[in-house]
């Protein structure tokens, strides 16, 4: 098979989020392919600047075993909003904010089931730089890779930047990303990811 390659891979942060909503009233036409057993949010953990914004994404488990982007869904809530504010505003659903130095935990929840918290930390540190794993990589035609990408602060401290990236490519004919660092090798040849 045909291999494509992939050098050199650096994030920038910014915000970003998704569109459209169903509704979060948890009523019997919600459009969920059955019974909610739990829901995941990621990042499990998220370091953000005062004023500085992320975004989370929260996926529901069924019981027939499927999966279900429920971003726009589910109901968005901070233990701590004076430290950090969420979303729940139509087409910002998930969307945080750093209020003041401090932390909170962060949780959705849909028709009576709530997911593990998100903690969320606030800084007034410095953003050193953000640190993307793999650094090179070869993939085949059609390969779907998750990157992953770490800021790192001036005040020691560490958290997934991922979904708080702009993931930009050279070449969207060779590899297309997505919000979140989703990679799929689109075509053969090579390119940067920044």
């Amino acid at each position: 098979m045909r291999r494509v390659l992939f050098a050199a891979v650096a994030a920038f942060l910014a915000s970003g989020c998704t569109g459209g909503s169903i509704g979060k009233d948890g009523g019997e036409d919600t459009g969920l392919p059955g019974e909610l057993l739990g829901i995941y949010v990621t990042p499990e953990e998220v370091v953000l600047s005062v004023g500085g914004q992320g975004q989370l994404r929260a996926t529901g488990m069924f019981a027939d075993r499927s999966t279900m982007e429920l971003t726009h869904l589910v109901a968005w809530h901070s233990s701590k909003r004076a430290f950090v504010e969420v979303s729940n505003s139509f087409d910002q659903e998930g969307s945080i904010s750093g209020v003041a130095v401090g932390q909170s935990v962060v949780t959705a929840s849909l028709q009576g089931v709530t997911s593990v918290p998100t903690n969320v930390a606030v800084t007034d540190a410095q953003l050193l730089g953000v640190t993307v794993r793999p650094e090179s990589l070869v993939v085949e035609l059609g390969q779907t890779i998750q990157l992953e990408a770490e800021a790192a602060w001036s005040d020691g401290s560490r958290g997934d930047a991922a979904a708080q990236a702009r993931w930009i490519t050279d070449d969207g004919s060779v590899a297309q990303i997505e919000a979140g660092g989703l990679l799929t090798a689109a075509g053969v040849g090579t390119t940067t990811i920044h």
